[in-house]
């Protein structure tokens, strides 16, 4: 970039900044940030009552995200609540601003003949 006469130090500037473009990560490797963990425990628990030879009931309790860890979005991860912020020219860039479902705990008796 040459400055030529008659060109002022605002012009220079002004093109500076259209040669660099967006931000960008460089040279960096594929896949460098990391997101936060993921823990999902799931379990449940049955109990069969005989009431006669033929009928029996049955309870369950059943719990999925059992010690209610927050799944947090991550990095470019294809799930159903991806919500960090991609965009480099963002002001809250790599802010991670959802998280997935919390504990569910269902109850069930079945009644089996």
């Amino acid at each position: 970039m040459r400055l030529r006469k008659g060109r002022g130090a605002a012009d220079l500037r002004r093109e500076a900044r259209q040669i660099a473009g967006r931000p960008r990560f460089g040279n960096s490797g594929r896949s460098i940030i990391d997101g936060p963990g993921y823990q999902n425990w799931d379990f449940g628990l049955i109990k069969d009552f005989r009431l006669t030879e033929r009928f029996k009931l049955q309870f369950r309790a059943e719990f999925f995200n059992a010690f209610n860890q927050p799944p947090f979005a991550d990095f470019g991860v294809g799930n159903s609540y991806s919500r960090v912020v991609t965009d480099v020219t963002a002001d809250n860039y790599g802010q991670i601003t959802s998280a997935g479902e919390p504990r569910n705990i269902q109850f069930a008796l079945k009644f089996l003949w």
